[in-house]
């Protein structure tokens, strides 16, 4: 893999280049989450290599002195690492989830396998956003509550401790769902075949097409929403009709789009209400997003 690496990659423009690179990995003997950033180190091959050592199928690659694996381990979905980065900004971040964490009961033992490591890589994505969207959200309304005090109250030290907490950028999160295809079942995290490479391709094309095509992030949103998510899931037929996963009807499909408030904005769809439709919406079509605040 080192030489594949060296061959393919261009390291010098990596770490030169405008455009920064974090990779994270595990360190092994602590469990702990390890940032490698083009920012402020020289990265290399060892660190495309730890960042996806998976065990046991992969060895821990050793840099430093100290032995890491692939960060998936601690966290598929490592938000923080891009949005508390420091100092803010207002932010626009395409989160891929590879692992559809929804699906059908399992019948038989390959299907348990395929469940047990949808939900283990899912590494439960949604509840991440929501906890990023409550602590980034509160951070908004500091900042509304220490524009109120007067100055004197402001300068005071314990007061000025917690300004320094607030914010004022908004982060939209793109969130591209794959619809899942279980190409090898159980095996499907070691599998690389070109047929199942190329059909990955194909739908996270379409999918970040369709995000860009709306830009939903241009939208204005209220004052005190901070996190604004975008929501994609390409739906697929085969020779049954539509099928994801286990959840979508032959007839009519199921569109699973999480937590969504009152006044979300969907393309293409009317606004929904979270009291009247607090988990799904039935949508006859192959492509849909939706964007909750």
């Amino acid at each position: 893999m080192r030489d594949t690496l060296l061959r393919l990659v261009d390291f010098n423009l990596i770490n030169d280049g405008p455009i920064r690179l974090t990779l994270d990995a595990v360190r092994v003997t602590t469990g702990d989450l390890v940032h490698f950033d083009s920012s402020n180190q020289q990265l290399g091959p060892e660190h495309v290599m730890a960042s996806s050592a998976l065990p046991p199928g992969f060895p821990p690659v050793r840099i430093n002195g100290e032995l890491f694996w692939d960060g998936g381990i601690y966290s598929n979905t490592p938000l923080d690492t891009v949005l508390d980065d420091l100092p803010r900004h207002n932010t626009l971040c395409f989160m891929v989830d590879l692992w559809n964490p929804a699906g059908s009961e399992p019948k038989n033992i390959y299907q348990v396998e395929t469940r047990y490591k949808d939900i283990l890589y899912a590494s439960r994505s949604r509840e991440h956003i929501e906890a990023y969207r409550a602590k980034h959200d509160l951070r908004r309304k500091l900042n509304k509550l220490y524009r109120l005090l007067p100055k004197n109250l402001q300068e005071r030290t314990e007061i000025r401790k917690i300004g320094e907490m607030r914010s004022t950028t908004t982060m939209n999160i793109i969130q591209l769902i794959y619809p899942g295809r279980d190409w090898s079942l159980a095996s499907k995290d070691i599998n690389f075949s070109s047929a199942s490479m190329e059909w990955r391709w194909e739908q996270g094309y379409r999918n970040a097409s369709k995000a860009l095509d709306d830009a939903a992030w241009l939208n204005p949103v209220p004052n005190d929403v901070g996190v604004v998510v975008h929501r994609y899931l390409r739906l697929f037929r085969n020779r049954l009709g539509f099928t994801s996963s286990g959840l979508l009807k032959k007839k009519l499909p199921y569109f699973p789009i999480g937590s969504v408030s009152t006044g979300a904005v969907a393309s293409g769809l009317p606004t929904i209400s979270a009291k009247s439709c607090p988990n799904s919406v039935n949508v006859d079509f192959e492509s849909r997003s939706v964007s909750s605040i």
